[in-house]
C-alpha cells in the first residue's frame, strides 16, 4: 500500500480505471456491433442501449459506475485526503470522456459521477436521490436521457452548493465537463430535435 501512497500515482490509476471503455467492450461482445459507429457515438450506457442489447446498457451502466466508486473508495482506504479524492475523481471522469485507447473519444461522464458521489461520505445519500429520483421520472415521461441526467446532476450539485460541502468545488468541477460532453445534446434539446431512448 505504501507504494501507491503518492498523489501522482492515484491520479494515474484514476485516469486508466476511468478510461476503461465498458459501453464498448459490451457492446462489441454482445451484439458485435461498434458502439462509436451508430446513435451519438458516444461509449455511454445510453448508447450501448441504441445497440438493441438492453443488457449491454444495463451492464455498461452498472461498470462504469462501479469503476468510479471502487477507484475512490480505494484511494480512500489507502489513506487519500479529501483534496486528492476530489481530483482523482476529476481525472476519472477525464478518462472515461476521452480515453486514450479510443482516439480519446468516450462517454459522457454521467454515471462515473454518480459512483463518485456514493463514495463521499460528505455529500449525502440525500443529494444522490434528490438526482436520480426526478432522473428517472424524467426519464420516463419523456424518454429523453440527456433532459434527465443533465437535471439530476443539476439538483445534486445545487443540494451540495446549499449544504456548503467542500466536494462541491470538484463537482462543480466535474459538472461542467459534463455539461461540456453534453453540449450537442443541449443544442438539440433547445430545437426538440433529441433523440429518444
Amino acid at each position: 500500500m505504501d507504494l501507491l501512497a503518492h498523489p501522482p500515482l492515484y491520479y494515474i490509476l484514476a485516469y486508466f480505471i476511468g478510461a476503461i471503455p465498458f459501453g464498448y467492450i459490451f457492446t462489441k461482445v454482445l451484439t458485435h456491433k461498434d458502439i462509436r459507429r451508430f446513435g451519438s457515438g458516444s461509449v455511454g450506457a445510453t448508447n450501448a442501449l441504441r445497440s438493441g442489447s438492453t443488457l449491454a446498457g444495463i451492464a455498461t451502466l452498472a461498470c462504469d459506475t462501479a469503476k468510479a466508486y471502487g477507484c475512490l473508495a480505494f484511494l480512500k482506504h489507502i489513506g487519500a485526503n479529501v483534496h486528492e479524492i476530489g481530483f482523482s475523481g476529476i481525472i476519472l471522469i477525464i478518462g472515461h470522456c476521452w480515453p486514450l485507447w479510443l482516439g480519446f473519444k468516450g462517454g459522457k461522464g454521467i454515471a462515473v459521477f454518480l459512483g463518485i458521489i456514493f463514495t463521499h461520505d460528505y455529500f449525502p445519500y440525500a443529494m444522490t436521490l434528490l438526482g436520480v429520483i426526478p432522473a428517472l421520472i424524467i426519464i420516463k415521461a419523456t424518454r429523453l436521457s440527456s433532459l434527465g441526467t443533465l437535471t439530476g446532476i443539476s439538483l445534486s450539485l445545487g443540494y451540495g452548493l446549499y449544504a456548503q460541502h467542500i466536494a462541491f468545488l470538484y463537482g462543480g468541477i466535474m459538472y461542467a465537463l459534463i455539461i461540456w460532453q453534453h453540449r450537442g445534446n443541449i443544442q438539440r434539446l433547445v430545437y426538440a430535435e433529441e433523440g429518444r431512448i
